[in-house]
């Protein structure tokens, strides 16, 4: 790991701000805001182009809320422009850090830092789950996503590739016996089930699972719960910008990090117009921790609100409420109307426990495919049901094809992409 000094000074100084009672990051913030314009405007290509365009006075944007007057940015541009214009021009690739999105909605992107900026960014990870507790005392289990592999001095960590398998994840389980499991909530609820199934007893020894990477749905919380009764709290995070908010033991949403990302909600489809507090757009975000590869007014595409009540734990930060998961997943009925991808998922799975896995992709308005593991112990599902409840939730002229197959593949991140769309969001 990249400066270790700097990471342990990072973490503890993370870990210190998300405490309750922790002093304000309105200074920290602004400070950090006022740095990364005048560096971006000075060595970042696509910043200074488009600030210029806009005829942008960066000085005069001092706080979050300055920041609606500057222009969004998307992935697109970053892939337009490639890294010689999204990178800090003064810095060679070569000398650099790299790391990269993970790919699951569209390309990939690769970003870059420095030695020290990767140690922060390190340790804006780790602070995660440091936040809570996480001691050396504890043996962790890191799951699936490939960055956490990387090992951290003082910390007793084990990390399970997507590739293991099943036999070889319970065996290690038993040897570690971790304390704390850290990983994509999908991986931790399938442990879960077949740790229960095999009613493993070492699983008792586990007292807090950190789950990310997907919504925490009623099904998957309950997945979880067959096999752990440890404390679960989940975590909503980018590659781009790291963790965008931690939740607390009151589990009422997601506490925004203010000193290190600044979070907006913009109105579903109007990326310059801001939403109300606690009514859901869009997450758009700007990074204080990247300099060499930045993002200011980052569009995510995943759905959410801003609560900016104080939460009942002592915290004061917003937090980030009514996550819905990627715009890009959500489906669109023949009618116009946006439909959640929980709700459709939870009405092909619930009641049936013969669906072991599903996905769903909407090709266009008016077509959709359907695949389908089923468990070959249980009475099957009639195709026709299938397209009867698709047509429920997208329209009754829909044209629904259904496969059985024996596997859906998960992307190569570790995630599964259960419902999604491969066309554009309509303009709303």
């Amino acid at each position: 790991m990249a400066a270790p000094d700097v990471f342990f000074g990072a973490l503890r100084a993370f870990a210190t701000h998300m405490q309750p009672g922790a002093p304000s990051s309105e200074q920290i913030r602004r400070d950090r805001l006022r740095a990364l314009l005048q560096h971006v405007t000075a060595h970042v290509p696509l910043y200074r182009d488009l600030y210029s365009a806009h005829k942008i006075d960066i000085d005069k944007i001092e706080t979050a809320d300055d920041l609606w007057r500057l222009p969004f940015v998307s992935k697109a541009d970053y892939l337009r422009v490639g890294p010689a214009g999204y990178t800090d021009c003064g810095n060679e690739a070569l000398n650099l850090y790299s790391q990269t999105t993970s790919g699951s909605v569209g390309r990939a992107l690769t970003m870059y830092a420095q030695p020290k900026e990767a140690a922060v960014l390190h340790a804006n990870l780790w602070s995660g789950w440091m936040h809570a507790g996480v001691s050396p005392n504890d043996r962790l289990l890191m799951m699936s996503a490939p960055y956490l592999a990387e090992e951290v001095e003082g910390f007793r960590t084990v990390f399970i590739p997507v590739q293991m398998s099943v036999d070889e994840l319970v065996e290690t389980f038993v040897n570690v016996r971790p304390t704390v499991i850290i990983g994509m909530v999908e991986a931790i609820a399938l442990l879960s089930v077949e740790l229960a199934r095999r009613d493993i007893p070492e699983r008792r020894d586990v007292r807090l699972l950190f789950a990310f990477g997907q919504t925490y749905s009623d099904q998957l919380r309950s997945m979880v719960k067959r096999g752990f009764e440890a404390e679960t709290l989940t975590l909503y995070g980018s590659a781009e910008a790291g963790w965008l908010g931690y939740e607390c033991e009151k589990h009422c949403g997601w506490h925004v990090p203010e000193g290190r990302v600044i979070v907006q909600i913009a109105r579903t489809g109007q990326p310059n117009e801001p939403a109300a507090p606690n009514e859901t757009g869009e997450v758009i975000i700007t990074s204080l921790l990247r300099a060499t590869t930045p993002f200011i007014r980052y569009r995510l595409f995943d759905a959410a609100a801003l609560d900016p009540t104080p939460c009942s734990c002592g915290r004061t930060s917003p937090r980030i409420v009514n996550l819905e998961g990627r715009i890009q997943d959500f489906l669109v009925a023949t009618n116009g109307h946006l439909v959640g991808p929980g709700a459709i998922a939870i009405d092909l799975t619930v009641h049936r426990p013969v669906v072991i896995d599903h996905r769903i992709v909407q090709e266009d308005r008016k077509r959709v495919q359907v695949s389908l593991v089923l468990d070959p112990n249980l009475p099957s599902v009639p195709p026709e049901e299938v397209v009867d409840l698709v047509r429920r939730h997208l329209g009754a002229d829909v044209e629904v094809n259904v496969a059985v197959v024996d596997e859906i593949p998960r992307e190569a991140s570790g995630k599964r992409r259960r419902v999604f769309r491969t066309f554009d969001l309509p303009a709303v």
